[in-house]
């Protein structure tokens, strides 16, 4: 089942956060960066195969 997160003030602006903190050093994309920051805003477990991309979240998850 999948969970839809809305799109908040509050996760806009975390996101715009990680934008800018993460945009050089690990070419953070607008999407993963909402994805991210909706994770975290709504105290969810993140998992993906690409853990390299959120390096603000902490304790990611690989699917296998």
């Amino acid at each position: 089942m999948w969970n839809v997160l809305p799109i908040t003030h509050e996760v806009a602006l975390l996101a715009g956060e990680y934008r800018l903190t993460y945009i050089k050093s690990h070419n953070l994309g607008l999407a993963d960066a909402f994805i991210a920051a909706s994770a975290k805003i709504n105290e969810k477990q993140l998992v993906t195969l690409n853990a390299k991309d959120f390096p603000m979240i902490e304790g990611i998850e690989r699917p296998y």
